[in-house]
């Protein structure tokens, strides 16, 4: 039986992963425990959603860094730039 795993399992797989495991492990151990879920068509967009989600978490997360980032090395240069403020800052 094919199941997508909802989180790690030793041995089996790591999370979102779509395995092939015996029918009687899958029913009675990882769907049980709610390890897993049986591969339909339904799950699999509903993980397709989920992965979509995911990247644009990640690339929210990535794009904020960068602008804060650039927005630092501006402020530095800036700074550094400008003798007298180091003066005045060291005082």
């Amino acid at each position: 039986m094919k199941v997508i795993l909802l989180s790690d399992v030793k041995n089996v797989g790591k999370k979102d992963e779509v395995v092939e495991v015996a029918d009687g492990y899958a029913r009675n151990f990882l769907i049980k425990r709610k390890l897993a879920v049986a591969q339909t068509q339904g799950s699999m967009q509903v993980l397709g959603r989920q992965q979509e989600e995911a990247r644009l978490r990640e690339e929210e997360s990535q794009n904020s860094w960068r602008k804060n980032m650039i927005s630092t090395s501006i402020a530095v240069r800036s700074w550094d730039m400008t003798p007298s403020l180091r003066w005045e800052t060291a005082i």
